[in-house]
């Protein structure tokens, strides 16, 4: 649609693709909305930045995660390019939450500014089937 603006739409069945980035990550990387708004990544030891790019200026921007062993590594998540100097993520009580080291965790990031600045959200730890 080109960024073009829809008013008053009425959606039926609506999905969203799913991108996987690919391999295990365990150095600096960025994560580009341009991708879409779902995505999945695994991720393994290491300390490094995960950077939030592709955000559309002047508008709300949203990103939901599936991070698979988040907790295997120390990962800080920043608005823009991973080595760019970005803001930090803001997370509820101003810490970020304990990932899962082997599993997988759902997290919601939300920006009101254009990618300036993004709120970090649990949707869910160590996702898994009840025993």
């Amino acid at each position: 649609m080109g960024d073009n603006l829809v008013e008053e739409p009425q959606i039926k069945d609506y999905s969203e693709t799913v991108n996987a980035i690919s391999g295990t990550k365990t150095a600096a990387f960025d994560i580009s909305l341009a991708d879409g708004n779902v995505q999945t990544v695994t991720v393994g030891a290491g300390t490094f930045n995960i950077g939030i790019t592709g955000a559309l200026a002047s508008h709300s921007n949203s990103l939901t995660l599936l991070l698979t062993n988040g907790g295997a590594s120390t990962a800080t998540f920043v608005a823009g390019a991973h080595g760019g100097g970005g803001n930090a993520v803001s997370w509820a009580g101003g810490t970020a939450p304990t990932f899962t080291t082997s599993g997988a965790d759902v997290v919601v990031f939300t920006s009101f500014d254009g990618g300036t600045n993004f709120m970090g959200f649990v949707g869910g730890l160590d996702m898994s089937v009840p025993s």
